[in-house]
């Protein structure tokens, strides 16, 4: 009985070829009728050992595509179970730009390191036939395919023979292709191994184009929509990268806050759109002026942010004088239509936490912006390391120049101070940083309200001598000394012009001017401690009958601390020269006081004022009896 042995040559990749390896005892004729069985059956064992092994690689494509949306992992699979079972000399997959003109090599198996390498499409004519046809495309041999003669000098440099280019389609538009290549000599792609790149093509497809959305989201979760730069959130996430590094490296780093002059007046005077096309102009200008290790983002609005890593002081000096030198330049040919404001802090130079030194820039640029725009500014060290040094600096710089300016609308001063409030306090919330910001608040309304100027300070000496004679307790009387420091600080944000109109007010502008206790109450409502002093500001213009704003109460409902000032803000003020009249005499104002008690004021306010106010004139005057006239009104 002859023994027969048939063996497959490079099993399991061929099956076209066997060799018979032993005939013992068997005549050839029963061998050769044999044949055909053995071959037959062998066929359909190699059949189903090819279909298993295809099987377990789309499997493991396809678990992978459903478990991550990390489209480098995704792809590489794709590429490296292809490559490794078709025996390829390099399996790639190339993604399509928009307008066939160039593909992106994206993942590669022979080169994991490959990352969206810029091919042009006018070199591959095998992958533009795929993109017309939306067939594959098999070459067995470029040196006989008179597709590839305008680049088969090239190909047989880098000796590359055979290709198999299979389109990768999702709802019928070819977004890139499956690209295998083969070196050495010439290579027949088999059906069996054009269906098996077809099935992973269209496996993969749905999952590249889930890969594609899901970049897309998180580019766009990172990136400002108008003008493609990084967005606020992944900037300080980059900023914190940053922060770390130089801890570690104790190098500096420098960043810009950069703001847009008179913003609101370009969208106002030419619209929104004019606006922005402002904005990504000077985005672009920021990117082109900058390093590409450095980090451009929109911070907001019309505020941007550059993060220069490793930068010194007098590096991020030089950065800044370049931008805001092309700006002018751009500003001056018409190209750039904007000027701007550039506010420079240093890590490890102004200071070593990285809040603050956000904080520091910020500050800078609003300082530059407010000193007219067109300019950069930066603190100098020796500033930044006192902290109740900087935030009083800071803080009365930025009223100074923002009071004296006129307001014709009292939001902007309100989200302007409010702002600055937050800011301040965040950094230090103290006691006596509390005082200096509220002594700073009442200053700026001196300023710009020049009659009221001395006038704080007259009130609260009344109003002390008041609480004492009432009984007030240590607490409230600090709440007093606040509220006759800043029951006026709203009137920052009304009109000059009616502010200090030298005749009576009409009543439409009077309606104006009472708004200024409601938009005094915003201005500090940022001020925790002072919580208690919110409803004191609100209703320190409210009537003792009822007749007041802005709620109407009356009587005893009116906090004791708004009586007393309503007594002694209202005497102060006919006792000075206002804009409209001559300061009344003591005796007329203390008369005008009684007649209104009751009405306008708290009755026994008045009788106690009035008493302390006649003891003075006799300490004053060194009388033994109080001088006739004010006999008479008492």
């Amino acid at each position: 009985m002859g023994i027969i042995e048939i063996i497959p040559v490079n099993f399991p990749l061929s099956r076209d070829f066997f060799v018979i390896r032993k005939v013992r005892g068997m005549k050839i004729t029963s061998f050769l009728n044999s044949i055909p069985h053995h071959i037959c059956r062998y066929i359909k064992l190699v059949d189903l050992l090819v279909d298993k092994k295809e099987l377990e690689i789309i499997l493991e494509i396809t678990k992978s595509v459903s478990s991550t949306l990390k489209i480098n992992e995704v792809l590489m699979t794709i590429v490296s179970k292809v490559g490794e079972y078709i025996y390829a000399d390099r399996c790639s997959i190339i993604l399509i730009d928009g307008q066939r003109k160039y593909g992106y090599v994206i993942a590669s198996h022979d080169d994991p390191g490959i990352d969206h390498l810029q091919i042009d499409l006018e070199k591959y004519p095998e992958i533009c036939r795929v993109l017309e046809t939306k067939e594959a495309v098999v070459i067995d041999d470029i040196n006989d395919d008179p597709l590839m003669n305008d680049v088969r000098e090239m190909l047989n440099q880098i000796h590359i023979r055979s290709l198999l280019v299979v389109p990768i389609a999702y709802q019928e538009e070819i977004i890139g292709t499956l690209f295998l290549k083969v070196r050495k000599g010439k290579h027949k792609f088999t059906q069996r191994e054009i269906r098996f790149c077809q099935v992973v093509a269209n496996t993969s497809a749905n999952a590249i184009k889930n890969a594609q959305l899901y970049e897309q989201i998180k580019l766009q979760a990172t990136t400002d929509g108008l003008t493609n730069l990084l967005n606020h959130r992944a900037f300080l996430e980059r900023y914190q990268e940053e922060v770390m590094r130089s801890q570690r490296t104790q190098k500096p780093f420098s960043i810009m806050m950069v703001d847009v002059d008179n913003f609101k007046a370009i969208n106002d005077t030419h619209g929104h759109h004019y606006g922005d096309k402002a904005l990504r102009e000077l985005a672009r200008s920021l990117k082109d002026n900058t390093r590409s290790v450095d980090v451009v983002a929109r911070y907001g609005g019309d505020e941007f942010i550059c993060l220069l890593p490793e930068a010194s002081q007098d590096q991020g000096q030089l950065v800044a004088n370049r931008i805001i030198k092309k700006i002018r330049e751009g500003y001056k040919e018409g190209n750039m239509p904007v000027s701007i404001s550039i506010g420079l802090g240093t890590y490890l130079y102004h200071t070593d936490d990285s809040a603050m030194l956000l904080q520091f820039a910020d500050q800078a640029m609003y300082l530059a912006k407010y000193k007219g725009g067109d300019q950069i500014f930066s603190f100098d060290h020796t500033e930044t390391r006192d902290l109740n040094v900087c935030n009083q600096k800071i803080f009365e710089t930025f009223l100074a120049i923002k009071t004296l300016r006129r307001f014709d609308n009292s939001q902007v001063i309100v989200a302007d101070l409010t702002g600055q409030l937050k800011k301040m306090l965040s950094v230090d919330s103290s006691p006596q940083s509390l005082y200096e910001i509220v002594t700073s608040l009442s200053s700026a309304l001196d300023a710009r309200d020049h009659y009221t100027n001395g006038h704080s300070e007259r009130v609260i000496e009344y109003a002390k001598q008041i609480a004492r004679e009432v009984g007030m307790q240590v607490h409230q009387q600090e709440e007093l000394v606040y509220l006759c420091l800043l029951h006026d600080i709203g009137k920052i944000g009304i009109p000059d012009h009616i502010l200090n109109k030298p005749g009576k007010l009409t009543p439409e502008e009077f309606e104006i001017m009472k708004r200024h206790a409601e938009i005094g109450e915003k201005i500090i409502s940022p001020i925790e401690t002072l919580k208690n002093l919110k409803p004191l500001i609100r209703h320190h213009q409210e009537f003792y009958d009822g007749k007041g704003y802005p709620d109407g109460i009356c009587g005893e409902l009116i906090p004791l601390a708004c009586r007393i000032l309503s007594v002694v803000d209202t005497y102060d003020a006919m006792t000075t020269d206002r804009p409209y009249r001559n300061a009344l005499p003591v005796e007329a104002a203390i008369a005008e006081l009684r007649r209104c008690a009751g009405t306008q004021f708290d009755p026994n306010v008045v009788d106690i004022f009035i008493r302390i106010l006649v003891s003075h004139l006799e300490s004053a005057y060194h009388l033994l009896e109080p001088c006739s006239k004010v006999k008479e009104v008492i």
